[in-house]
């Protein structure tokens, strides 16, 4: 079949663009890029900028898919239920050992959000406690897996780093 435009030097057929695509970290199927929601407190969307003003939404989504975070988000609530947050402003990380003052005291910013995250086993969904949201970051970077705090803790301890210890 031809057409006016097939007689243009050079053109060719409309291409479909590519969908960009993600591999989902907790169902680890790949999906379009649509389905992974966008870190809005990184991105700053809806206001502020976020991490040195940077507003580059396609490299700063979550790494799982939004409907393995609305499962994610239903077993949280569940266990929000039965578990409520600590109130104690005694009561200490079971991680850091720091109270809600201690950590907003070191400079960590939270507005007027607690500090608090419940901490869950992602297999069996069981309640693990309230870590401080540093603590709980840091566990769920290194996949919630001993082998690898301890060995960052080892590393740390061989090299001072210039911590406390």
């Amino acid at each position: 079949m031809s057409t006016l435009c097939s007689f243009v030097d050079g053109w060719s057929e409309p291409v479909e663009p590519e969908i960009e695509l993600k591999k989902c970290t907790k169902c680890f199927i790949e999906k379009p890029i649509d389905e992974f929601t966008i870190r809005q407190h990184i991105t700053g969307i809806g206001g502020k900028n976020g991490l040195n003003g940077r507003r580059d939404q396609k490299e700063w989504r979550f790494n799982f898919c939004k409907s393995c975070k609305n499962k994610e988000v239903k077993v949280i609530n569940r266990l929000k239920k039965i578990y409520p947050p600590p109130t104690s402003p005694d009561y200490k990380c079971p991680g850091c050992e720091r109270t809600e003052f201690e950590i907003r005291e070191g400079g960590s910013e939270y507005g007027s959000r607690t500090v608090w995250r419940l901490h869950h086993n992602h297999v069996t969904d069981e309640f693990e406690g309230y870590f401080c949201d540093d603590c709980n970051a840091s566990m769920g970077r290194a996949q919630d897996n001993p082998k690898i705090l301890r060995s960052l803790a080892n590393s740390l301890e061989r090299k001072n780093n210039g911590f406390k210890t």
